[in-house]
């Protein structure tokens, strides 16, 4: 662990929708799912209050616009538009099935406001030969200042494919960074490779990976809540992707919406997404005392408490309420 000296770059993850195209079976959103509850894409009024929330907040961030697949959305080049109106930069995360007249288009409204564009290729959905062609193509008309990368889970049967894949944009100059599959069962673990998968991808894997790699950081101090937070469909607000006490911020559209006043420490047993590890929200060496990890941790079973309870029947809660302690 090495200590955190550089402040974080605010930002946060808009997901646009959760719908997509693909169907991935490894998908961390289970799209495949049918029995999942899906909320679609976010509609006017969400869009409308994340927008006017992005007139309030200080300074500029980083918007990264996820899904689903975001592009799918039908309001999706509105949205970066206004985003880059804004003054505040984007991180688009996209499959890249767009053809080429609507990627060229992103790059137009753009510009270098487009921080970061991560493509992921997903072999099983995907013609490859046509997806490295337009890699190419589109590393050599974007915007000079904007990243982009191609990022792949690593699934054992399609490897020695994904190997050729890699070859072949190292040739054109565009870096293919791995991501480690996700066990989605009860242990939320990720997924141990044979060893020669391991050797090969240890040095290229997704940045931020190995730091948070079946690692805890509860009580650690963090900036999620304050200056990072990810906002769903339905205007739903969360401290990050980790499910734990206090993680629910509000809601964009209805005014409930609140960021944390500062670091907070960490209620999560697990950290199994490595945007907070990569942009310097986690103090991975300052660690709250235990009386403010409490203090922290009452408050925020509070707070989930009267936030559950109000999504009770109203028939319920008049019991609740005339129960005495």
């Amino acid at each position: 662990m090495v200590k955190n000296d550089v402040r974080p770059i605010p930002r946060f993850e808009w997901q646009i929708t959760d719908f997509c195209n693909y169907r991935c079976e490894y998908c961390c959103q289970k799209q495949y799912d049918k029995n999942k509850l899906h909320y679609g894409h976010a509609d006017s009024r969400i869009i409308d209050a994340v927008l006017n929330l992005l007139s309030e907040l200080p300074g500029s961030w980083m918007v990264n616009v996820t899904g689903g697949e975001p592009t799918v959305h039908p309001r999706f080049f509105e949205i970066c538009q206004k985003i880059v109106e804004k003054g505040h930069t984007i991180n688009l995360t996209t499959n890249f099935f767009l053809p080429h007249e609507k990627l060229e288009k992103l790059a137009y409204i753009c510009g270098n406001k487009l921080e970061v564009i991560t493509a992921s290729l997903h072999i099983s959905q995907t013609n490859t030969d046509d997806f490295v062609k337009k890699a190419a193509w589109f590393n050599s008309i974007k915007n000079p200042k904007t990243r982009f990368l191609v990022t792949s889970v690593v699934v054992e049967e399609t490897f020695p494919q994904l190997k050729k894949i890699e070859e072949r944009l190292d040739e054109k100059g565009i870096p293919l960074k791995f991501q480690i599959m996700k066990k989605y069962d009860k242990t939320k673990e990720f997924v141990n490779y044979s060893e020669n998968i391991k050797n090969h991808i240890s040095d290229n894997l997704a940045r931020g990976t190995e730091k948070i790699q079946n690692k805890s950081f509860f009580g650690r101090k963090c900036y999620t809540g304050n200056l990072f937070f990810r906002i769903e469909p339905n205007g739903n607000a969360y401290r990050c992707y980790e499910t734990q006490p206090g993680g629910y911020l509000g809601n964009v559209a209805d005014g409930t919406f609140k960021r944390f006043p500062g670091t907070m420490p960490c209620l999560s047993s697990k950290c199994m997404c490595p945007v907070p590890a990569n942009h310097n929200m986690i103090l991975f060496n300052e660690k709250e005392s235990p009386l403010k990890i409490m203090q922290h941790l009452s408050k925020s079973l509070i707070r989930d408490g009267d936030y559950y309870k109000n999504k009770l029947p109203e028939k319920v809660k008049q019991r609740l309420d005339s129960i005495k302690v």
